[in-house]
């Protein structure tokens, strides 16, 4: 296997970020002061943002794989949802997630999401940073 190579720099995990756990005590008020207090709040957001990305590239690994070609006469009303494959999601999935998941896959941020990823023009490096982390994620599950 070939070293994967990557124009972004991929969040680590958030349990290799040390002090995520550090300024606060056992009811989760923050404790102390100084500096070096003031920097466990970051941490511990970046550890959140960290498992967030690595949920939805978990989530939406094989995204790819569940656009639908438009026909080259598609409607000017058609919009992003129509282009994917919403059942073959859904039935990938175990049958507690399908509820949640469905729910997910009819929102309006779902619909902006699939937008954004089929008319991207290569110059949204948001875009380019999420498929890059769905792309390492492909490659360790090999």
């Amino acid at each position: 296997h070939g070293r994967l190579v990557s124009a972004f720099q991929l969040p680590p995990h958030p349990e290799d970020v040390e002090g995520t756990e550090a300024g606060y005590d056992s009811d989760g008020t923050e404790v102390g002061d100084g500096a070096a207090d003031a920097a466990v709040p970051a941490l511990a957001l970046r550890a959140v943002k960290a498992w967030f990305l690595r949920f939805f590239t978990s989530l939406l690994e094989k995204l790819p794989e569940l656009y639908v070609m438009p026909p080259a006469n598609v409607s000017a009303r058609a919009v992003a949802l129509d282009f994917f494959d919403e059942e073959r999601l859904l039935s990938s999935c175990p049958e507690q997630c399908r509820e949640w998941l469905s729910m997910l896959t009819r929102s309006q941020a779902f619909a902006e999401f699939l937008h954004e990823r089929l008319t991207n023009d290569g110059t949204r490096h948001e875009i380019a940073f999420f498929n890059e982390s769905v792309d390492a994620k492909r490659n360790r599950s090999r």
